[in-house]
């Protein structure tokens, strides 16, 4: 059964084999059974106890149930308000939907996880000592005993999936670069197994791709960062997943000067900064710019 009160009473009545007209006679009209099904309105106090009494329930019984969709609802709300302010870098923002998010969470793992994770990740933004031991209790809330290093076989939820790619950065940063590699290879497997239409494994194929391009980058594997950045773009450009296309540029301009290709690499950086600028994405295309300035001219090379 669903939760909510327009579901939970289309599903009472199916029950007791009731047509919307026979649930509405002498209490209100069947078109307003219908739109209070369909969640189109809300029906009185005094209807809803009627309608419950002639199902057979009571408000008492359906409170708890649809109060709790109702606050898992903002749960969600405030969960994917302080996820797009940790997105655009407004970590103060996440921060105070974090406070607020506590009154809503249900006590239970997912509720949890959601939790645990936009705090980890928010300690993380702050550089603050201890964010990869939350992120990896965010992670065992659903996946207790996952090898971060070994899990490319398994179905991962979204969220699983993010806290994942936050881990490897985390990692990361910590000079943990190896186990930080391994963690994003594994995540990029899994993502290419999942077999899913959503929006959201899509970003993030694209962006644990550019994550683990730097790492190679940075570790002296050119060569290793360019096959993998050429191989997301051609992927990309043929599902059209392109909102992370400007980074991962930017990752394959980076791969291609690593391996002595900087005239590629400054045609490359000199298309996206334009449009980093158009956007609005200041500070990636000050890093574009910043990189283009160490290429060599024309004329020196």
């Amino acid at each position: 059964m669903e939760n909510s009160l327009g579901s939970i009473i289309r599903e009472l009545r199916k029950e007791k084999r009731l047509t919307q007209e026979a649930l509405a006679d002498g209490i209100c009209s069947s078109v307003s059974v219908s739109r209070i099904e369909n969640g189109t309105q809300m029906p009185s106090g005094a209807t809803l106890e009627k309608l419950l009494e002639r199902l057979g329930s009571s408000t008492y019984q359906i409170c708890g149930v649809y109060y709790r969709n109702e606050r898992q609802q903002r749960f969600e709300e405030l969960a994917d308000e302080a996820a797009k302010a940790l997105t655009r870098g407004d970590v103060r923002y996440a921060k105070s939907m974090l406070d607020t998010i506590g009154g809503y969470a249900a006590d239970d793992a997912a509720g949890r996880q959601v939790t645990e994770f936009l705090r980890g990740t928010v300690m993380l933004e702050e550089a603050a000592p201890g964010a990869t031991a939350v992120l990896e209790q965010a992670l065992a809330c659903t996946k207790p005993g996952l090898d971060p290093c070994s899990f490319r076989r398994q179905l991962l939820t979204s969220t699983e999936a993010n806290i994942l790619s936050v881990l490897s950065v985390a990692n990361y940063k910590e000079g943990k670069r190896s186990r930080a590699v391994l963690i994003a290879r594994e995540l990029l497997e899994a993502l290419k197994g999942q077999q899913s239409k959503l929006r959201s494994y899509g970003l993030l194929r694209m962006n644990t791709a550019v994550n683990l391009a730097f790492y190679l980058i940075a570790e002296g594997n050119g060569r290793g960062a360019l096959e993998l950045a050429e191989e997301t773009r051609a992927w990309a450009l043929s599902d059209a997943e392109l909102a992370l296309m400007p980074e991962l540029e930017f990752a394959r301009a980076r791969a291609l000067a690593s391996c002595g290709r900087e005239a590629e690499a400054r045609r490359i950086v000199g298309a996206i900064v334009p449009y980093l600028r158009l956007i609005g994405r200041e500070q990636l295309a000050g890093q574009a710019q910043e990189f283009a300035e160490t290429l060599s001219s024309p004329d020196e090379s």
